[in-house]
């Protein structure tokens, strides 16, 4: 394997992130729905605002968003979205410079808007926004965090052996994939792994029901897996929009069931249903917890920045000490303790 060879594959792989994080970037999704607007204001007491930001007499370049406001006025994320819904829409041309100094112009207004109206806690911006340069010369403290990202269909072809054993193993066990409505079901999942975990979710199952009305089945894909007997061990939520993304909300595995393959088999029956729908993208919604990442990484897709936005640059500061400091703390105990 020449050195040739090495550089042509490391640009492909480059050229390829590329791709993937130019085109997220102009899709939409659930997010910018009128149902799921709705539905989160609803759910939130957020008050919900479509904006647009372009040059004066000018339909593109633009960035839409929508923002979620406090009493106070202020911009916050509501616990029910990921990222803050935002989309780049630039003109038609191809050129690397023109696009960027497209971008530059609308990220600019944008960041000015985010720092006159002040924002409560952290802005996570989607993936595809990875220029934070507009907020960091406005003097705002920022940083990066990772999600992984694939086209739909995805390819079998770069999945990780462990992941298709673990789908072959699930499938002789007997396990069976299904859509469902019962959102008392999917919440049973999500409190296995919410209290193996130790942390608690911002949402119950009145909230999912609430979600399962206004969306219905064309955008929320909910699916449980169930043993061979009929018990249901799995459940996954998505949020999916035909001719745009696929957001992976929700997600939780009985500990009894983890190491059965159920979890790979449920990604890829569900993944295959959301692809056939129409959906253009997969987005993991996020891959910063090491064990998290490891496994997410298996199944092959493209590891994608996103930036974040810090409204206390002193806590965020602290917060990163604390986690050095502990890893600090285990390192020195494993060399201590052999």
């Amino acid at each position: 394997f020449c050195k040739k060879s090495f550089r042509g594959l490391r640009n492909h792989i480059r050229s390829i992130c590329m791709h993937i994080n130019k085109e997220i970037f102009k899709q939409s999704s659930v997010y910018f729905l009128d149902e799921w607007i709705a539905y989160t204001e609803q759910v939130t007491g957020l008050k919900a605002e479509r904006v647009r930001y372009s040059n004066p007499g000018k339909e593109l370049p633009v960035l839409e968003a929508v923002l979620y406001l406090n009493k106070k006025g202020k911009i916050e994320m509501p616990f029910t979205c990921s990222y803050v819904t935002i989309r780049f829409l630039p003109t038609e041309t191809k050129k690397d410079c023109q696009l960027y100094q497209q971008w530059a112009a609308v990220a600019q207004l944008f960041a000015e808007d985010v720092q006159r109206r002040g924002w409560s806690g952290t802005l996570v911006m989607p993936p595809g926004f990875e220029d934070a340069r507009p907020f960091q010369w406005l003097g705002i403290d920022t940083d990066v965090q990772y999600t992984f990202i694939t086209e739909l269909p995805y390819s079998e072809e770069k999945l990780d052996t462990s992941v298709r054993k673990n789908i072959r193993k699930a499938t002789k066990l007997g396990y069976v994939i299904e859509r469902t409505k019962d959102m008392d079901q999917v919440f049973e999942c999500l409190k296995k792994t919410a209290e193996y975990q130790k942390f608690a979710y911002q949402l119950d199952n009145n909230v999912l029901k609430l979600c399962e009305k206004i969306l219905s089945e064309e955008y929320l894909f909910a699916h449980i897996a169930k043993t061979s007997q009929g018990k249901v061990v799995s459940a996954q939520a998505k949020l999916a929009l035909p001719g745009g993304v696929c957001i992976d909300w929700l997600a939780g595995t009985d500990r009894e069931y983890i190491h059965s393959g159920v979890n790979q088999l449920l990604y890829s029956v569900s993944l295959t249903d959301v692809s056939k729908k129409g959906s253009l993208y997969f987005d993991n919604c996020g891959a910063n917890i090491e064990g998290v990442a490891r496994a997410k990484s298996q199944w092959g897709f493209v590891l994608t920045p996103y930036i974040v936005i810090h409204r206390n640059p002193i806590l965020n500061l602290m917060k990163k000490s604390v986690k050095k400091n502990k890893l600090l703390y285990e390192m020195a105990y494993k060399l201590k303790n052999g």
